[in-house]
């Protein structure tokens, strides 16, 4: 799970969800590598606000805003968007495909989604994921957890349920390095209007050509 260039989730429009186990592994003593991977993805419905800041490039300059994370179908559907931003991302698990919206040219484009290639949605081959301690952030506990991959490495904060409320971390893809944190300051539990989770009505399809993904890594 890449948790830096703004936790990686600013890009998870591009944000956020699955591919990893439904529930939580086995506990493992503090300090002690999981006997199971955390599940990064909620089983509730949830409305999440992030603070986020950080520098995807290490050379260049430090960036910061806010986003929003809705989760719907206990998981299965979620939509992030980035506070002034004129693009937001729908992700639908169930029918392997990302949405991405354009406001300004009301049009969107639907993509293929491959969870394993997108960071924050699931947690990469050659991850280890150790408990370190507890914490309570935006008014709910979670578990904090050091993360370390090829090329990454961070702490995350998660709850029993799989919501993410605080990451940051450092790492380098492409041959540029980053760092990043990301934090909620407001969470709210409760059914999210389906309406979210699909582009709003009188919005055009734009299409492209095919994209070649390139191949998947091996699901964790």
């Amino acid at each position: 799970m890449r948790v830096s260039a703004l936790a990686g989730l600013a890009l998870a429009v591009l944000s956020v969800a699955a591919g990893a186990p439904a529930a939580m592994g086995q506990p493992a003593a503090m300090g002690q590598p999981s006997a199971g991977p955390p599940a990064i993805r909620p089983t509730r419905d949830v409305a999440v606000e992030y603070q986020a800041q950080g520098r995807p490039d290490a050379s260049g300059p430090a960036q910061s805003g806010l986003i929003r994370v809705f989760w719907g179908d206990h998981g299965a559907r979620a939509r992030v968007e980035m506070a002034g931003m004129p693009t937001w991302g729908i992700i639908n698990l169930a029918r392997a495909r990302m949405i991405v919206v354009f406001s300004s040219q009301h049009g969107y484009v639907v993509l293929p989604l491959d969870p394993n290639r997108i960071p924050g949605l699931s947690i990469p081959p050659g991850t280890k994921m150790t408990r370190i301690g507890s914490a309570t952030v935006a008014g709910f506990g979670c578990t904090v957890w050091r993360v370390r991959g090829p090329g990454d490495a961070g702490t995350a904060c998660i709850t029993p349920d799989g919501l993410v409320l605080q990451a940051e971390g450092h790492g380098q893809e492409h041959g540029m390095s980053g760092n990043g944190t990301l934090r909620a300051v407001q969470v709210r539990y409760g059914p999210q209007p389906a309406g979210l989770f699909e582009p709003p009505a009188g919005f055009t399809r734009i299409d492209l050509p095919h994209i070649d993904l390139g191949p998947a890594a091996p699901p964790r």
